[in-house]
């Protein structure tokens, strides 16, 4: 495993580059914080009818529009938030 105590050229160069991917990919998951944000504003963008009215609720819980919009804030936008809060410093 090559080190910075060596000192040789390409023991310098391994060390840049991994800091280089180590830095792109927390610039990357930082900026899935935002875009959860975002998914979940959009997720509720259509109103949800209460669940008093029954009938009315049912209807909505069935459609393409809330299933996808259910499962892409849900799902893909919690795990937007865990990598970003994984990639967040300390």
């Amino acid at each position: 495993m090559p080190t910075l105590l060596t000192g040789t050229s390409t023991d310098l160069t391994h060390a840049t580059a991994s800091s280089g991917r180590a830095r792109r990919a927390a610039r990357a998951g930082l900026w899935a914080l935002p875009s959860y944000g975002l998914l979940l504003g959009l997720s509720t963008w259509t109103h949800q009818p209460s669940i008093d009215d029954f009938d009315a609720y049912a209807r909505y819980v069935t459609t393409d529009v809330f299933l996808i919009s259910h499962l892409g804030a849900s799902i893909f936008g919690a795990a937007l938030a865990v990598l970003g809060a994984v990639a967040s410093p300390c």
